[in-house]
């Protein structure tokens, strides 16, 4: 059903890791003794913490049927939200994106039904 749009569902995926691997590596915590990236000052659960946004980009991807990538933008929004004076902003990207993709999804999908 949504043949055009599926080849997009994993752009919010990658903007994802993206951002991860961007805030892994680029020290962004500035100290008297030089910058500190995200995984030296915080400890590893804080990591795979963050990455359980990927998975919330990716719900499109393994499970497209209507709801679920709905439920894990609304989720991934409230991650930005919450995180927007820290690292929220770093997935914005990612959730307009995964909202991009979800509309061309829907409308697809309602052309579909519309042709029959």
């Amino acid at each position: 059903m949504w043949h055009k749009t599926k080849r997009y569902s994993s752009i919010p995926a990658l903007l994802v890791i993206v951002a991860d691997l961007v805030l892994l590596v680029v020290p962004i915590y500035q100290g008297s003794s030089g910058g500190k990236t995200l995984l030296q000052e915080n400890s590893v659960a804080f990591v795979l913490a963050i990455w359980t946004v990927i998975l919330l980009a990716a719900c499109g991807i393994m499970v497209p049927k209507w709801p679920v990538p709905v439920i894990g933008l609304t989720v991934m929004a409230l991650f930005v939200v919450a995180g927007a004076f820290t690292i929220g902003l770093f997935y914005a990207p990612a959730l307009v994106a995964g909202l991009l993709v979800v509309a061309a999804q829907r409308e697809e999908s309602s052309e579909a039904r519309g042709s029959w």
